[in-house]
């Protein structure tokens, strides 16, 4: 009997086990699909009927409909305003809306905190498919929908007071190399929107949302048609785009600085900035090594950056750069500053596969080989400064097997990103973790050395006795 009993368990905590992977992997699914917080205010309707969110626990998109938006779509004479961006978490409230200074004006959520602090709010840490919520309560709203893809365009609606509407405002997608200025600029349309409204005596709840918590993976590093698209349609992707038989490259901008002592004792000193953003790219494969070449020209001078990748190894699993130079005609009246064959380490180096990318990229210089012009003398340079801003470089070294000229070759999937392994964080953190640990080692050493009396005093036997001397 007992073996049986024991089989028995086990064959009931196996049951449980199954029981716990299907549980956890239908959460996993849970935590896969699309969500975001959800942010709900008021002026004129109290949410007192409303039940108020919960750390963790995520609004399922039925329940946001029935409890939350169709309650607030109901009222007569009491409009719906949902304002959709393309991706929002609470993290983005945490890094972007200044929250640990107690006198914050909301950083870049400035108008929302402020809607938030004077009106009826509650706020929805997660709720899963938003958007899909929405959707549904456009067939069910009894009074007029609306849908604004441009905020400008709320300022031209004519509302009536009397009637009660659905305004569906999207706003500006939040892009991954400026998010704090996305929120401020969509931060402000919601401002501008809601003081339009109040303007017409409307009445109305807000509702601030979005599709995601996060940007899409396909907008990061994709391939070169979404790089030039990008660049067609938005100001802050613009930049230089080049493929031959053996390099890829995408680049946004270069800024060039120089520093220099105009006086003998070094002081005071001036700056000398050169900005180009387009670039002449020249490349071709020289024994084993792809060399690059780009001139950058600009009405206050010209630059010119050189430089040749290699294979670190005979089976070319790695590849890096060897030492460049950088050049530079200057233009830019008495104060020009020429550069010829400057030495430079620019430190690019990626794997076979992957394709490099460096958000901001600054080569190291020495200026040792710094040409004397007769106008700023090698001495006087105390430091040239080289940034290659938003750099992504793919190559290949055969061109037969894959040719970069190719109309449908992108970049790599796989990127290797110029961020170092050890950074100040890690470093940081590994620190602070060894203190922790000699504490807490030194602690069970002195917890190990303590040790109880090895003598008692025996009611029966001979008193013990201590001699103290004066």
């Amino acid at each position: 009997m007992i073996p049986e009993v024991e089989r028995v368990k086990q064959m009931t905590v196996t049951m449980s086990n199954v029981f716990l992977l299907i549980v956890f992997a239908a959460n996993l699914r849970t935590l896969d699909a699309a969500s975001s917080p959800a942010l709900i205010w008021s002026s004129s309707r109290p949410m007192s009927d409303l039940p108020a969110g919960i750390a963790g626990n995520t609004v399922s998109v039925d329940n946001f409909h029935d409890t939350y938006l169709k309650p607030l779509a109901s009222s007569p004479e009491h409009s719906l305003v949902v304002f959709v961006q393309n991706k929002l978490s609470v993290e983005d409230f945490t890094k972007h809306a200044d929250v640990y200074n107690p006198s914050s004006d909301g950083g870049a959520f400035k108008n929302v905190k402020t809607a938030m602090d004077e009106s009826y709010s509650i706020q929805l840490p997660t709720v899963s498919s938003p958007t899909s919520a929405i959707e549904t309560l456009f067939t069910s709203f009894t009074g007029e929908v609306i849908k604004v893809d441009n905020p400008d365009e709320v300022q031209t609606l004519n509302l009536d007071p009397s009637k009660s509407y659905m305004i569906v405002v999207n706003l500006p997608p939040v892009t991954k190399h400026d998010e704090y200025g996305s929120f401020q600029a969509s931060d402000a349309a919601i401002g501008h929107c809601m003081r339009h409204m109040q303007k017409r005596g409307l009445k109305f709840s807000a509702v601030y949302t979005a599709e995601d918590s996060q940007i899409s993976a396909s907008d990061v590093h994709s391939g070169r048609r979404l790089l030039a698209n990008e660049g067609a349609t938005n100001d802050n992707y613009t930049g230089s785009f080049w493929s031959s038989e053996n390099a890829l490259i995408f680049m946004k901008s270069v800024n060039l600085t120089i520093t220099r002592a105009v006086q003998e004792n070094k002081q005071p000193k001036e700056n000398y900035q050169w900005t180009f953003d387009q670039a002449n790219v020249s490349s071709s494969l020289v024994n084993e090594s792809i060399e690059i070449e780009m001139k950058f020209d600009s009405p206050n001078g010209t630059a010119t950056i050189s430089f040749a990748l290699i294979k670190t190894d005979n089976m070319g699993t790695q590849w890096k750069s060897m030492r460049g130079s950088l050049s530079l005609v200057s233009k830019d009246g008495p104060k020009h500053a020429n550069l010829s064959n400057l030495s430079m380490d620019y430190d690019i180096e990626s794997l076979k596969g992957y394709c490099y990318h460096c958000g901001k990229l600054v080569p190291k210089p020495s200026i040792r080989n710094y040409t004397d012009n007769n106008t700023i003398p090698a001495g006087d340079v105390d430091a040239v400064e080289l940034i290659l801003y938003r750099f992504q470089l793919d190559i290949s070294f055969n061109a037969t097997l894959r040719n970069m000229s190719n109309e449908n070759t992108t970049f790599s999937a796989d990127v290797w990103e110029c961020v170092e392994f050890f950074t100040i964080p890690i470093w940081m953190g590994l620190l602070s973790s060894l203190i922790l640990m000699m504490v807490l080692f030194y602690g069970i050493t002195m917890i190990s050395n303590i040790t109880t009396m090895d003598r008692f005093d025996d009611p029966k036997g001979k008193t013990i006795t201590v001699t103290v001397n004066e």
